[in-house]
């Protein structure tokens, strides 16, 4: 008798390009998820993208809000509450719940792992409806200061980066038992480009230079553009610039001489290991893998909300400066760019730890973990049925045979 091969583990990895690092954590779990499961059926799913109608207009309010800090900061302060957040989920989740659902379970995955706050109430709400025994996880990507929406009661693995995420997550009712603290991740190949900073250099041509390099996240929002301008008078730096998908931005500054403008590349983390100095708003996902190439960062601005963390958790880990006002920041830089035993110690730090397994693989294990768990636990209700099945067939043939005797 011939038995079919048992059917691969199956994740989905549910995201949106609103800010956060959401696509780049996605990625870096669906990579190592990969390396330690070759067979695992890994996604990606954008889930704003994916719905369509209604759900393409929050990263549209996203944008506009990122040039808008002090709304943003009073919506964020208005829904971050263990009730309020249900208004922060629940309209578009209720306006499209059919395609929702589709989206979350469709083809009845083994784990659904969220890394968007938006995300979190409603994959809950969908994975119930459907079939218990999917994993539910979640993955925050705001190392501190996250909003109430990341956490939920009832899932089956939340991780988070810190000791302070984990109080919040315990304080807004998530169960003790389900929550793993494990830095943030980063894309595993991402360590290593610390050992390739000379080649990197050369292939950007930097091998000469002295290079600061500046970022604004995906939409390069706030004063970035200030910055690059200021850096560009006051060091002897070349001063590298990336603007995302600021095309306003990046044709302003293209008008001055001696910067070198970039759109968005899909290569900053390499770009950031070349660098001497990184200049940054307080995104997680950048701050972190700066962290992993040891290149030195000084933040010039944050959001107000989920970033304010971020700056605490910068310097505490001993990479990187805050600039409280944007005078500060080319005298930061000049410091770091003065300090060669400094940024030598900062780069070897994060060479030893290079080597070793990254926050993003032992997620992943967590993650194969629980989806191994419901694979085993659909394969017992399968079986269960099946064997239901059987008795009641057997019931039915002991009766048909007591009739006609």
């Amino acid at each position: 008798m011939t038995h079919a091969a048992p059917a691969p583990l199956h994740v989905r990895l549910l995201m949106a390009d609103t800010g956060g690092g959401h696509r780049a954590t996605a990625e870096a779990l669906a990579a190592s998820l990969t390396a330690q499961d070759p067979e695992a059926r890994v996604e990606v799913v954008d889930l704003f993208s994916e719905a369509g109608g209604p759900a393409r207009i929050p990263p549209l309010w996203y944008a506009w809000l990122m040039t808008h800090p002090k709304v943003w900061g009073a919506m964020f302060h208005a829904l971050d509450g263990r009730r309020r957040r249900f208004f922060v989920w629940a309209p578009f989740y209720f306006s499209q719940e059919r395609t929702y659902r589709r989206l979350i379970t469709e083809d009845a995955p083994h784990a659904v792992v969220v890394v968007h706050p938006g995300f979190t109430a409603g994959t809950r709400r969908a994975v119930s409806k459907t079939d218990e025994t999917t994993a539910i996880c979640t993955v925050v990507t705001d190392p501190i200061s996250g909003h109430a929406s990341w956490y939920e009661a009832g899932m089956d693995l939340t991780v988070v980066s810190t000791d302070e995420a984990a109080e919040r997550a315990r304080t807004l009712g998530v169960e003790d038992e389900t929550i793993e603290v494990v830095d943030h991740p980063v894309h595993p190949r991402i360590p290593a480009l610390s050992r390739q900073r000379d080649d990197l250099r050369r292939r950007y041509g930097w091998s000469d230079r002295k290079v600061v390099l500046c970022t604004g996240g995906g939409d390069a929002a706030g004063t970035l553009s200030t910055v690059a301008a200021a850096l560009r008078e006051n060091t002897d730096a070349h001063v590298v610039v990336v603007c995302g998908r600021n095309q306003a931005l990046r044709k302003a500054l293209s008008a001055i001489d001696g910067l070198e403008v970039l759109g968005f590349v899909d290569d900053l983390p390499e770009r950031m290991a070349a660098a001497d100095v990184v200049v940054t708003k307080a995104g997680p996902s950048t701050l972190a893998e700066a962290g992993a190439v040891g290149t030195p960062v000084v933040v010039y601005d944050h959001m107000p909300g989920q970033e304010v963390g971020n700056l605490q958790w910068v310097t505490s880990r001993g990479w990187g400066r805050v600039a409280d006002q944007l005078a500060q920041v080319a005298p930061q830089v000049n410091a770091w760019l003065d300090d060669v035993d400094a940024r030598r110690a900062l780069r070897d730090r994060a060479q030893a730890k290079a080597g070793s397994p990254t926050a993003s693989d032992r997620i992943a294990r967590l993650l194969l973990e629980r989806a191994r768990d419901a694979y085993q636990a659909r394969a017992r209700q399968d079986s269960a049925h099946d064997e239901g099945r059987r008795i009641a067939g057997l019931q039915r043939l002991a009766h048909l045979q007591a009739v006609f005797q």
